[in-house]
């Protein structure tokens, strides 16, 4: 409300406003709630004379502009100040210490302190960084284990059974020969996620060797993780191979996490614990045959 000489002026309750006064000096303030007084004296000689005050706010603004990469439009941004949730981008804020907390489904969240000063802007434009969570993940089609390339957020990522970190909010896809199909998972912040995927379509991929008689076991393959004697006691995860019944010439097996079973022994740990810290892979032979070994790859590679 202005003020002309200390007194209020009932025809002018708000700003602009049009009044009539004595020729001469005068002082004029205006007040508003939230800033600081303005006054000032002038001399009214003229008809129509402009008198311009300025309020200054005893407030400030924080201006949210957190630069984030193409995952920002799925999920909302949240913004609390001192533990009040804001939804405008710029936000009005009390000169003084703040506590800010910002958080997305897709990003690790930021913590920061701010000071707001009268009248003054300060901007938040730092990059929000992609949060992650781990993801195992494995393919089967009509029940048998398939090795099937994976892509995460477009990127070639290998393929299953896949072990690994995946940022928040990826979209997983698994890609064959003409087809791909989206994985429905949901990685959470810093835990790991187990998934297996039924596929829909044909993998045309070559599926482990699986014989029912115990009789054809000639091998197995054993993950020595380091540190096996706290890790898992030595009761390290074992691969049991079978040799097919009904065949003499070379043949592919292909072996999936999942087939790695401990003997029950020692330490129960996650296949993907001792597979994150693998020191050596040794053969075990339980039978006497004759066999070779022409390669060893990535599960899904040889051909």
């Amino acid at each position: 409300m202005p003020t002309v000489d200390g007194k209020a002026i009932p025809k002018c309750l708000s700003t602009p406003c049009k009044v009539q006064i004595e020729e001469g000096e005068h002082r004029f303030v205006a007040t508003l709630d939230r800033y600081e007084d303005a006054e000032m004296v002038a001399s009214v000689n003229s008809n129509n004379q402009k008198i311009e005050l300025t309020l200054l706010s005893n407030f400030g603004w924080l201006e949210m502009k957190p630069v984030m990469d193409g995952a920002a439009n799925r999920g909302a941004l949240n913004v609390t100040v001192d533990g009040v949730r804001k939804e405008d981008s710029r936000i009005e804020l009390e000169a003084g210490f703040h506590e800010v907390r910002v958080t997305h489904p897709c990003y690790d969240p930021v913590e920061f302190h701010v000071s707001i000063a009268k009248n003054k802007t300060e901007t938040f434009d730092k990059e929000l960084v992609r949060g992650k969570g781990g993801l195992e993940l494995n393919v089967e089609y009509k029940g048998e284990p398939q090795a099937v390339a994976v892509l995460i957020d477009g990127d070639d990522a290998g393929s299953t059974p896949y072990a690994g970190e995946v940022p928040l909010c990826a979209d997983v896809v698994l890609q064959g020969n003409g087809w791909t199909e989206k994985v429905n998972v949901q990685p959470k912040w810093h835990e790991v996620v187990q998934v297996t995927h039924k596929l829909t379509h044909s993998p045309e991929a070559v599926a482990m060797p699986v014989d029912a008689t115990k009789a054809n076991a000639y091998m197995g393959l054993e993950i020595h993780p380091a540190n096996e004697a706290t890790v898992t006691k030595y009761d390290n995860p074992v691969a049991t191979l079978y040799k097919p019944t009904k065949t003499t010439s070379a043949y592919i097996v292909n072996i999936p996490w999942s087939e790695f079973e401990q003997g029950g022994w020692g330490k129960s740990v996650a296949i993907s614990t001792v597979t994150k810290s693998t020191a050596v892979i040794s053969f075990k032979f339980t039978n006497n045959t004759s066999f070779s070994i022409y390669a060893i790859g990535k599960y899904g590679t040889c051909n």
